[in-house]
C-alpha cells in the first residue's frame, strides 16, 4: 500500500483524472439523464409520484390516468405485492390505462435494449482480440450471427404443418 507522500504530483494528476473521467463520460453519454430520472421515478413508484410535478411535464391525459390509477386501491395493493414489471403487466391487462401502459412499456424496452447491446459488445470483445485485429466489419457481423445462431429455437412441428406439398397435375405413369 503506498502512502500519499510516495506519489509524485504527476501520478496524483493521473489518478485524479481517472477518477473524474467516468463522471464526465456519463454526462457525455447521458446528457438528459434528469429527464429520464423523472420517468424512472414515475415507473418505480407511481403511487408516490406527484402528477402535478412541474419537472415531470406530463401530458394532461397521462396525468389524468395517473390520478385515476392512484385512486384505485386494488392496483395499490398489487404495487406493494408484485415486482414492478409484474405490476405494470397487471395494469396493462386491465386495459383501463392505455397511456400509462405505453409509458411503462417504453421504460421497460429502454432497459431491455441496453442489456442486449451490452451482451453483444461482450461477445464482440471475446471475438476481436489483439491477435485477431484484421477482422473487418463484415467478418465481425458474420461471426456474431454464427455465435447467436445457437440461441435460436426452431419449431419443426409447426414448420412441417405449414409446409404444402407440391403435387403434379399429371398422373404418374407407372408402367
Amino acid at each position: 500500500m503506498c502512502r500519499e507522500s510516495d506519489l509524485s504530483n504527476v501520478q496524483k494528476e493521473k489518478f485524479s483524472s481517472l477518477l473524474t473521467d467516468p463522471s464526465e463520460k456519463f454526462e457525455k453519454y447521458f446528457p438528459s439523464f434528469d429527464a429520464i430520472s423523472v420517468k424512472f421515478s414515475l415507473f418505480t413508484s407511481p403511487y408516490s409520484f406527484d402528477p402535478f410535478c412541474t419537472s415531470a411535464d406530463l401530458e394532461d391525459t397521462l396525468a389524468e390516468e395517473l390520478i385515476n390509477l392512484q385512486c384505485d386501491s386494488s392496483f395499490e395493493d398489487k404495487q406493494r405485492r408484485l415486482p414492478i414489471d409484474e405490476f405494470w403487466v397487471a395494469v396493462a391487462e386491465s386495459k383501463q390505462f392505455p397511456l400509462l401502459t405505453m409509458f411503462a412499456a417504453g421504460v421497460l424496452c429502454m432497459l431491455g435494449t441496453t442489456y442486449v447491446c451490452e451482451a453483444l459488445f461482450s461477445e464482440m470483445k471475446i471475438v476481436k482480440s489483439k491477435i485477431r485485429t484484421r477482422l473487418s466489419d463484415r467478418h465481425l457481423t458474420s461471426i456474431l450471427h454464427i455465435m447467436n445462431a445457437n440461441k435460436l429455437e426452431v419449431d419443426y412441428t409447426r414448420l412441417a404443418k405449414e409446409k404444402r406439398c407440391q403435387t403434379s397435375s399429371r398422373p404418374l405413369d407407372v408402367t
